[in-house]
């Protein structure tokens, strides 16, 4: 998001991921990289620096299949800074499946911003 410096000293961006939606009986996890160039037949890793974060959950067995429903929420202002996109109108958000994920539904994506206390 583009933003003046007295802007950048007032609040920190937000990655957030909402209406998570899976079954509650697997084992789910995504990757999530911000600005990444994917390349065909390359696997992206948590080393790459527009690495932003996992969201993972662990089955939960009631004895019987249940939908789940969550969040998850990233930090962007230094991921931002560190690739040099702070000034960027977009920012582009790729979720990288990695397990349990052929179900799972994402209700939305968008950057807030978090005023500093």
């Amino acid at each position: 998001m583009k933003r003046s410096k007295e802007e950048k000293a007032k609040a920190n961006e937000i990655l957030l991921i909402g209406g998570i939606k899976f079954d509650s009986d697997k084992f789910v996890k995504f990757d999530v990289f911000v600005n990444e160039k994917l390349k065909d037949d390359v696997l992206t890793t948590l080393c790459d620096p527009e690495y932003a974060g996992r969201f993972a959950q662990i089955p939960h067995n009631y004895q019987k299949k249940m939908l789940m429903s969550s969040a998850a929420r990233f930090g962007l202002t230094e991921l931002l800074e560190d690739t040099n996109t702070d000034d960027e109108e977009y920012a582009t958000v790729a979720l990288v499946p990695r397990s349990g994920c052929e179900d799972l539904t994402i209700g939305e994506i968008k950057i807030k911003l978090v005023p500093l206390v």
